[in-house]
């Protein structure tokens, strides 16, 4: 899963900021195939909090329905959509995951790597009245996932327990024995029980 997007939106002027002490329009940046968890807060201009770094109120959350879509720069073919938020009033914002991996999105980077999209954003006020706040063209991006392991034809896999059974650890269970061979003749190296050294000479 991707990091939180944090998103502070100012309705009125459909701009989006990175903080709510922020002045400065926030770039969104690119989506990456997978799940994206956005913390959505909705501002509104504070003329008296801009003389003291603050120039921007929060709007409650309970007081609007919220809606994310993206959507193909050719076609407008939805890609995503999400209109399920969890409201958190002590901060002010909703929170919910924008799904990004549908089948429209696995149908659409099958055969890319990326597709240029329109991400929007709309508010439904207490009346029904419903605006789009903020719209803007972002890039989504393939997912690759972690690569598998790849094994050359000409070696074997070296399992745990083919280790453990192979190999002397440094630390390891009373009764292991440590085996130095040279052609048919060897040294068997041993700690006993009882913190003795014993060394013997075999024959292989």
């Amino acid at each position: 899963m991707a990091g939180i997007l944090k998103l502070f939106c100012d309705g009125r002027g459909k701009q989006l900021y990175g903080a709510l002490s922020s002045s400065s329009p926030f770039a969104l940046p690119n989506l990456i195939q997978g799940s994206q968890t956005i913390e959505f807060t909705l501002m509104e201009s504070d003329p008296v909090g801009l003389f003291e770094g603050a120039p921007w109120s929060t709007v409650s959350p309970q007081t609007f329905q919220l809606k994310i879509g993206l959507y193909l720069v050719t076609g407008a073919t939805q890609l995503a959509y999400q209109n399920s938020w969890v409201d958190d009033t002590n901060t002010e914002k909703k929170t919910g995951v924008l799904g990004l991996n549908t089948a429209a999105i696995i149908s659409a980077l099958t055969t890319a790597t990326s597709h240029a999209c329109i991400f929007e954003i709309s508010i439904i006020d207490a009346t029904g009245a419903e605006e789009v706040v903020y719209q803007t063209t972002t890039t989504l991006k393939k997912a690759y996932g972690i690569a598998s392991l790849t094994v050359p034809a000409d070696e074997t896999v070296a399992t745990q327990n083919w280790t453990r059974a192979t190999f002397v650890a440094i630390e390891e269970d009373d009764g292991r024995r440590l085996v130095l061979k040279a052609g048919n003749f060897g040294i068997e190296i041993g700690v006993n029980e009882d913190g003795s050294v014993s060394i013997n000479g075999i024959l292989l």
